[in-house]
């Protein structure tokens, strides 16, 4: 539809419009009017009607009454009837700015100043799909994509949607064809309801008078732990509130929240009815107190009926329709007394592209990344999963790109056609067994299969080694009284020296976030040997012309005795018996995670070498040293890395020693430890730090910076 040309003016008190397909429908005036200008020129007007017209594609006016002036230069729109569709205007010397108050100016159209000091723009006339009610008819595309958007509300009402305004700025452009096809899909699989049961409250009361509150769950699989939803509606108004539930013992404190939410905006409302079922969390004598105490009166659903809470169950299968009830408003506008904005809705679970930080983005790399949809926090702020990793983060509205045709998946595999070509064809045969594997997997899936593996064999060795070590006991019932901690899997690649890589480890981790202090832990200090008492013992070791090898202790920590009683939550791939209601397992090595758990394995350690006759340096507590018949040896402690040094024949003894009581493996020649790199030549020892260096360089996107000489440190000894 080609645009056509209208001024805006302030000057004006009616908009005039030359062209009579604009009007939805004619009327004669009563008496024939005129239209006087400002250089004193008249027309005669005979008929008015109403327009809606949609300026600069963005905006959708409502015109109740203008003029049809066949003769007229130009189109005018009345500064008036802007404000009447409940917009604002302000002019600065860049042009004239139209934004929605109620909406704090984020919707904004600026038109621009011509040099004759007019502000012009297009339009075209906007048009309403009531066509659209046949039930076998396939919406418009566009209309399709707001049917997605709004979440699959019946046809009929989303041509009341439009009909009624009930959502603002919906710019709907498409003639009055009907397409047959396909009713929608989602929408027939999803609904199934029951009669109506009769409502004995009036509808008459007050926003906030009475209060439907359901939970929605179990949700499997959870979202971010969250496996229940709490549910408010306001019956007046059916505005909903709802908050994230990990287990239905928070719900009393989540209802509170959402009703003091809901009473800052009717602070003189008073909830007198809530509807609400019958679990147990809302019988409690505290709730019921608190309830009372309110003169709020609690009404309780039958069993199993849910239909006697309707409200709030309608709420579960659709968040946001217009009711019939409402007068086809929405929710939103009902409560807050505006229609609510659309705009910068999208379809979950849709394709879109957002920008990748300038913190991990090359600067000749690409520039944005894909992502998935999954909703927004605010009209400028969306949420989005990235399908490879499945962690989720936030985007400016504003800086991303949707593709709402394309629906991607956690770890899909994207599909390739193939040109055929008829140039050496051969004859084969056919095989019918279906390929295990359709289409070749590109690099980054690639990638990450490859690490799912390496993940799923790390678990495994190590859910091996707690075992045999017997890191914990259970599973069995949380005792009373008793609290128990979380627990994550970490994984990470161990480096030699060098950067090169070892191998990947998957670490069991205690949370030690949820330990109290004096119940769970009490002492936590654990000593480790600093860089330069490590320097120094090694060029005592040179000195003393010592073989200096190195040693490596499998699963350090899991040596250690935890004294206190630690309960944690059963880690996974460990089987539960059905007969435990609050499985755990009591912690009783240092598993990686606990506060003091690096404390117990120093211990353990030093006590190891002490039963042995060892001695330990006042000065570092991580440096013991002994005298045989063998010779002398000197052994030193950071984490689970041990350098061990001495007379050939008391070295081997020591390491024997060190291999009976504690699983250890023996690296041969020492290369680096606390992070220096040691190359033993027959000139001395050196150490660098390039490793550790490169690492820091590449952490903070330092690594093509120009390199500059510094010092060693020296410490006067």
């Amino acid at each position: 539809m080609k645009s056509r040309v209208i001024l805006i003016d302030n000057g004006t008190t009616t908009s005039i419009f030359k062209d009579k397909g604009i009007f939805r429908t004619l009327q004669l005036f009563s008496d024939p009017a005129s239209i006087t200008t400002v250089g004193g020129e008249e027309a005669i007007c005979e008929v008015f009607g109403p327009v809606r017209i949609e300026i600069a594609g963005e905006l959708v006016i409502n015109i109740p009454r203008a003029v049809f002036a066949p003769n007229s230069r130009r189109n005018i729109l009345a500064e008036s009837d802007i404000r009447q569709n409940g917009y604002e205007i302000k002019t600065n010397r860049n042009g004239m700015v139209i934004f929605e108050d109620y909406n704090n100016g984020m919707d904004r159209l600026l038109i621009p100043r011509l040099k004759n000091g007019l502000y012009e723009t297009s339009f075209n006339r906007w048009e309403v799909l009531s066509h659209l009610v046949d039930e076998d008819a396939v919406l418009p595309e566009e209309f399709n994509l707001w049917h997605r958007r709004l979440a699959h509300p019946a046809k009929s009402t989303m041509v009341h949607m439009i009909q009624h305004e009930t959502l603002a700025n919906t710019p709907f452009k498409h003639g009055n064809e009907t397409i047959r096809g396909k009713p929608c899909e989602p929408g027939v699989s999803a609904k199934l309801t029951r009669d109506h049961v009769l409502s004995s409250y009036p509808k008459e009361c007050d926003v906030l008078g009475r209060l439907d509150v359901d939970i929605i769950g179990p949700i499997d699989p959870p979202s971010l732990d969250y496996r229940y939803v709490l549910a408010c509606n306001d019956y007046r108004t059916r505005y909903p509130a709802v908050a994230p539930l990990k287990s239905r013992n928070h719900a009393f404190g989540q209802l509170l929240h959402l009703l003091f939410k809901l009473q800052s905006t009717y602070p003189h409302n008073r909830t007198q009815y809530i509807r609400i079922d019958g679990a147990g969390e809302f019988r409690s004598k505290i709730f019921t107190d608190f309830m009372n105490a309110l003169g709020i009166t609690i009404e309780y659903s039958l069993p199993h009926e849910h239909e006697y809470n309707g409200i709030a169950e309608a709420y579960n299968r659709n968040l946001m329709k217009p009711h019939s009830f409402l007068k086809f408003q929405s929710p939103h506008e009902a409560f807050f007394n505006h229609k609510p904005q659309v705009k910068h809705l999208r379809t979950f679970g849709c394709r879109v592209e957002v920008p990748i930080p300038k913190t991990t983005r090359d600067k000749i790399g690409p520039q944005r990344k894909q992502a998935v949809y999954i909703g927004f926090t605010s009209s400028q702020i969306i949420r989005i999963l990235d399908p490879v990793t499945g962690n989720t983060s936030m985007a400016r509205f504003d800086d991303s790109v949707f593709n709402e045709s394309e629906y991607p998946t956690i770890q899909s595999v994207p599909r390739y056609d193939l040109k055929m070509t008829d140039l050496h064809v051969y004859p084969v045969e056919w095989n019918s067994e279906e390929p295990p594997i359709k289409e070749a997997p590109n690099a980054d899936q690639m990638e990450s299969y490859i690490r799912r593996i390496l993940e799923v064999r790390a678990i495994k060795s190590e859910l091996e080694s707690l075992i045999k070590r017997k890191v914990f006991i259970g599973p069995m019932e949380l005792p009373t009284g008793k609290k128990r901690i979380g627990n994550r899997w970490l994984f990470v690649i161990k480096k030699m020296p060098h950067n090169n890589v070892a191998r990947y480890k998957g670490r069991l981790v205690a949370q030690e976030f949820s330990q109290r202090s004096g119940y769970d832990f009490f002492d936590t200090n654990s000593p480790v040997i600093d860089p330069t008492s490590y320097r120094y013992v090694l060029a005592l070791g040179r000195n003393l012309d010592f073989e200096i090898d190195s040693m490596d202790v499998v699963t350090a920590y899991l040596y250690g005795d935890i004294q206190e009683d630690i309960f944690m939550k059963v880690p996974e791939g460990i089987y539960i018996p059905p007969s435990i209601r609050e499985p755990c397992v009591k912690v009783v090595k240092a598993l990686y995670g606990l506060r003091q758990s690096g404390r117990a394995w120093f211990e353990k350690y030093a006590q190891s070498l002490i039963d042995q006759g060892y001695s330990y340096s006042k000065a570092s507590p991580c440096i013991f040293f002994k005298t045989t018949k063998l010779g002398r040896v000197i052994t030193t402690i950071y984490v689970d890395d041990s350098t061990i040094m001495g007379d050939s024949a008391a070295k081997n003894e020591a390491k024997q020693m060190l291999t009976s009581q504690i699983e250890m493996k023996d690296l041969g020649q020492v290369q680096g430890c606390i992070g220096l790199d040691i190359e033993q030549t027959n000139d001395g020892i050196f150490i660098r730090q390039t490793g550790y260096t490169d690492r820091i360089l590449e952490k903070f996107n330092m690594n093509h910076s120009n390199p500059r000489h510094n010092p060693l440190e020296c410490r006067g000894c």
